[in-house]
C-alpha cells in the first residue's frame, strides 16, 4: 500500500506541518536552542503514539520529526551529517541524515 493511501497518513502530514510551523515560536519562546529541542522532544510523543500501529508512518513520521530537530539547529544538522553511523554489508559508511540536495 502507498503511504499516502495509509489510514491516518493525512493527519500526520497536518500534525508535521502544524509542528514545522510553530518552530519560529519555539524559537521565541526558549533562550537556548537545547531547551528548544527540548520542546520539540516533548511534542513528539503524541505524534509518534498516533501512528505507532503503523511501521511505515511511524518511520515516516520519526524522519520527518528528525528533519524538524535539525530544522531547529543547524549545528546538531552538521554534527549528524559527519557522525557516522554504522557500516554497511559492502564497508562503506552510512550517516544519519542525506546530504542537503540544492534544488
Amino acid at each position: 500500500m502507498d503511504l499516502e493511501a495509509r489510514p491516518g497518513y493525512e493527519q500526520l502530514v497536518i500534525q508535521l506541518a502544524g509542528l514545522r510551523a510553530y518552530l519560529p515560536e519555539l524559537r521565541r519562546r526558549h533562550a537556548s536552542p537545547q531547551e528548544v529541542q527540548q520542546a520539540l522532544v516533548r511534542l513528539w510523543g503524541p505524534i509518534l503514539r498516533s501512528v505507532a500501529a503503523d511501521d511505515e508512518l511511524w518511520s515516516f513520521a520519526y524522519y520527518e520529526l528528525e528533519q524538524i530537530r535539525c530544522d531547529a539547529d543547524p549545528a546538531l544538522a552538521r554534527m549528524l551529517r559527519r557522525r557516522p553511523r554504522r557500516r554497511s554489508a559492502c564497508g562503506r559508511r552510512r550517516c544519519a541524515l542525506p546530504a542537503p540536495t540544492d534544488a
